[in-house]
């Protein structure tokens, strides 16, 4: 058939992969109003793999397929008109077509509609319609939407918390293998919030999390073993599990691989750590770093510590506003500079750093740099 051929010169199984010709004859096949062409008509000018992107076309098909209900069709219609990145938003007609895939039980779409009623940024949120939908999404095994059902529940922002409900979505999901929910479930028996504490059942959900790739869960169990406390300290394992979440760009992790390399006196491996989670913006990172790279004599780079302390004092660090305020005031390492010396300082006094109004007080009492000031 037309529609069998437009497949095999899209896919390029029997001969080579020819766009314009599967489009041919998908375009044959839909005018016999085959809702399988229709679809993969709409698939190709929406998803620009094959083809640039043709927003009204893709539109068109998919209503066609609409037209004779498939609701994979009425979930990228509405998800188009939601998202408004290649059309002008239509709000009404996103909810429209939504509404009509989820009633044909399109799990996507119910998920969609539980996200866009709990988000509450482009429509007014609405918690129960919200639930709503992440309840039929999750009646049909979607971990995702168990997963969210099991943080509505848990945290109690906006309704009451019950947290047995919240349990048994977290392990619904979590025995579909989703990461996430195992992450959460692991903090919540780990820290014993809410639930009786349970170090084992916490250290077994974060290690199936850590297992599936979540970072955060990497994070935790790394510095469970680098601390020792529940379980015999592996300063090796630690390492290993703050690695894989710092590959990730957890800056977290990658400040704390910071600390243990300095801690075994490793500064390459320090700095390298440090100023991945400096540069993310990781405020003890920058701090750390703009002290170790003027005090430590195998990387001291004056610029660089001027660099990253003003970087954590711009974050309303006061340490690295007193720091800052101290070389300009020494001038050992850079050039005295009263003026930004008090700059610093007296964001730091403000901050309420003992040193810095130690400082300060000293600075206009003396009254060398500045009018005495004895009050």
């Amino acid at each position: 058939s037309q529609y069998h051929l437009g497949s095999i010169h899209i896919l390029g199984d029997y001969v080579n992969p020819n766009v314009n010709k599967s489009i041919r004859y998908f375009m044959l096949s839909s005018d016999q109003n085959n809702l399988k062409a229709q679809l993969s008509l709409g698939d190709i000018f929406y998803k620009n793999e094959f083809i640039e992107r043709d927003i009204e076309k893709a539109i068109h098909y998919f209503t066609l397929a609409s037209n004779q209900n498939d609701s994979l069709a009425q979930y990228y219609i509405g998800k188009i008109y939601f998202e408004g990145k290649y059309i002008k938003r239509d709000i009404e007609k996103a909810l429209h077509y939504l509404q009509l895939a989820s009633n044909q039980n399109n799990v996507s779409a119910q998920y969609f509609l539980g996200s866009i009623y709990l988000k509450g940024d482009i429509i007014e949120r609405n918690m129960k319609k919200s639930i709503h939908y992440f309840e039929l999404a999750a009646n049909q095994n979607h971990s995702d939407a168990q997963c969210m059902l099991g943080a509505i529940y848990s945290k109690g922002k906006y309704i009451d918390v019950d947290i047995e409900k919240a349990i048994d979505y977290f392990t619904l999901a979590s025995n579909n293998d989703n990461y996430y929910s195992q992450f959460l479930l692991g903090e919540l028996y780990f820290y014993g919030e809410k639930v009786k504490k349970d170090i084992n059942k916490g250290i077994h959900y974060l290690t199936l999390s850590s297992n599936n790739g979540d970072y955060e869960a990497q994070h935790l169990l790394g510095m469970i073993y680098n601390e020792g406390i529940y379980v015999k300290r592996d300063i090796n394992k630690s390492i290993e599990l703050l690695t894989l979440s710092a590959n990730q760009n957890f800056p977290q992790a990658q400040y704390c691989l910071g600390e243990i390399y300095f801690d075994r006196n490793d500064i390459n491996k320090t700095i390298h750590y440090l100023k991945l989670a400096a540069d993310q913006g990781h405020l003890y990172a920058q701090c750390y770093l703009g002290k170790l790279y003027l005090e430590n004599d195998a990387s001291k780079n004056v610029s660089q510590s001027i660099h990253y302390l003003e970087l954590a004092s711009n974050q309303n660090c006061a340490n690295a506003q007193n720091f800052l305020g101290q070389l300009y005031y020494n001038g050992k390492h850079i050039e005295k500079d009263i003026n930004k010396s008090i700059h610093y300082l007296t964001l730091a006094a403000n901050n309420n750093n003992k040193d810095a109004q130690r400082t300060l007080g000293i600075v206009y009492f003396e009254g060398i740099y500045v009018k005495q000031d004895i009050k």
